[in-house]
């Protein structure tokens, strides 16, 4: 249980279940299954809009060696509710692949995503990408670690079919450099 995204701070708190149940039916797979359930009248704060947005996710991993695979799916629900400011049911999903291939020091990796944010009465952007828009991840992520020291830097690319940014492209490309300390 949780306090439903911070909500014990507001005059109307509402708890949310939350959990997450794993299995590991061989020592190089797993298979996880993660769920936040809000209550449907939890309403909007600083750091959930809307707050009552339900979401499954499950995700299974498997070693081979040096390689690793993963596939990660996830759907996302808000249900109507006039409490929490939503006029309108609003959904969204998606599905990621992921590939990496260790090398140590090295570790290279590769994911690849889709998502889709149904269109609905409420204009309620649940992905990232807007209302009704789907689109696409491609990101390549290197690292390298010595010790406690770790390097990262990644490249990754989104392609839409409707804009999405604050000077409305449809596509956008990022890179980033990570450095730090595992303990």
């Amino acid at each position: 249980m949780n306090d439903g995204f911070y909500t014990l701070s507001t005059k109307e708190p509402k708890m949310a279940l939350e959990g997450s149940l794993t299995i590991t039916p061989t020592k190089k797979g797993s298979v996880s299954f993660n769920f936040i359930l809000p209550d449907k009248g939890s309403r909007p704060n600083p750091t959930a809009t809307p707050a009552n947005k339900r979401e499954l996710n499950i995700v299974t991993s498997y070693i081979l060696g040096k390689e690793s695979l993963g596939f990660d799916f996830v759907y996302v629900e808000v249900p109507a509710d006039a409490r929490a400011q939503v006029p309108a049911k609003a959904r969204a999903g998606g599905g990621a692949v992921h590939l990496s291939y260790e090398l140590k020091p090295f570790k290279a990796t590769g994911r690849v995503e889709y998502v889709k944010d149904s269109s609905d009465v409420g204009g309620i952007d649940l992905v990232g990408l807007g209302d009704g828009n789907k689109g696409w991840t491609f990101t390549f992520t290197h690292s390298y670690t010595k010790g406690a020291l770790f390097l990262r830097w990644e490249l990754s690319y989104v392609k839409a079919d409707n804009s999405f940014t604050l000077n409305n492209k449809k596509s956008q490309t990022r890179a980033g450099v990570e450095a730090g300390l595992v303990f």
